[in-house]
C-alpha cells in the first residue's frame, strides 16, 4: 500500500490535484489549532467529528499547502493501513482470502489518485470496515457505535 500511496504523490496521472479541498481543510485546521470551535466560533460545513480528523492533520503545519497535505496524507495512510487489515480479517472469517481483499484494499489509491491523499474519506472508511468486523465477532455494541462515528466525521452515501 505504501508504493501506491507513493505512485499517487509523484506520478500523473495519479498525483493530479485538481480536484482538492485542501485550501478548505487547511483553513479549518488552522482555525482549530487556534482554539477556534467550530460551529460556535465559525460556520463549518462538516460534521461533529470532522474537527478533530482535520485538527490532527494540521498538527504536521498549516503554514502552506504542502505541510497540511503531508499531515493528512499521512493520516489517511495510517487509517487505510487499520482499514486493510480489517478487511482482510473480515474476509478471512467469511472464508474467502484474506491476502486477496488486502491487495484488493492496498490498490485503491491507484484506482482513485491523489483524493486517497487529499480527502479525508480514509478517516470514515477505515472505521467502517473496522465496525464490521466488530459485529461479525460478536461484538456488535463496539461495531455499531464505531459505524456512528465514522459516519460523524464523513456521511455515508
Amino acid at each position: 500500500m505504501g508504493a501506491a500511496f507513493l505512485v499517487s504523490a509523484a506520478f500523473l496521472p495519479w498525483s493530479d490535484e485538481s480536484v482538492s479541498d485542501i485550501p478548505v481543510l487547511q483553513d479549518f485546521a488552522r482555525l482549530f489549532l487556534a482554539g477556534n470551535l467550530p460551529y460556535a466560533d465559525f460556520p463549518f460545513e462538516y460534521p461533529p467529528l470532522a474537527w478533530p480528523a482535520l485538527a490532527l492533520a494540521g498538527l504536521g503545519g498549516t503554514a502552506d499547502q504542502d505541510s497540511f497535505l503531508a499531515g493528512l496524507g499521512l493520516l489517511n495512510f495510517a487509517f487505510a493501513l487499520a482499514g486493510m487489515l480489517a478487511v482482510g480479517r473480515l474476509t478471512d472469517l467469511a472464508g474467502g482470502n484474506g491476502r486477496i481483499a488486502m491487495y484488493g484494499w492496498a490498490l485503491f489509491p491507484l484506482l482513485i489518485g491523489a483524493i486517497a491523499r487529499n480527502h479525508f474519506e480514509m478517516l470514515a472508511a477505515a472505521p467502517a470496515a473496522i465496525a464490521i468486523l466488530l459485529v461479525a465477532t460478536g461484538r456488535p455494541s463496539a461495531g455499531l457505535a464505531l459505524i456512528g462515528a465514522a459516519a460523524m466525521v464523513k456521511p455515508f452515501a
